[in-house]
């Protein structure tokens, strides 16, 4: 006797990346619902088209959204891309290649990578130099 498993793919990832970290990219869901041996199934979609260049070759480390702003960093270089298309140069960070995280407070924006942290207040790129702030974030994940 032959049991079909219902299995669609890899398209579920936990908030813990240690107990799911399946990925479903340039495909989407469809359902037939019309008697189909099989009702679900994954259909390939062609991926995004590049709608910005940063001018600069390099690792593309994180992207992230906050107040209207699109804060990318490629290589060691954090830029501000706003709604108009417009990059802006706002700071280096201490590595090239690697671990990136941002986050924000809705008012600065925090860049951290294995040797620190940056802070973005709107105007001024500065290092958290905080004697509580750890020096060496290298056990980051």
């Amino acid at each position: 006797m032959r049991t079909e498993i219902p299995m669609v793919g890899g398209a579920y990832t936990a908030r813990s990346s240690n107990l799911n970290a399946q990925v479903c990219q340039n495909l989407y869901l469809e359902v037939d619902n019309t008697g189909a041996k099989s009702i679900i199934s994954l259909v390939g979609s062609p991926g995004t088209k590049p709608w910005h260049n940063t001018g600069t070759a390099g690792e593309v480390r994180k992207f992230y959204e906050s107040r209207n702003f699109l804060y990318v960093v490629v290589g060691p270089t954090v830029y501000t891309i706003s709604t108009g298309l417009i990059r802006t140069t706002i700071g280096t960070i201490g590595t090239s290649s690697g671990w990136v995280d941002i986050t924000d407070d809705g008012v600065n924006v925090c860049f951290f990578d294995t040797t620190g942290g940056w802070v973005w207040d709107g105007v001024t790129f500065t290092a958290i130099t905080d004697a509580d702030f750890p020096a060496n974030l290298s056990g980051a994940t």
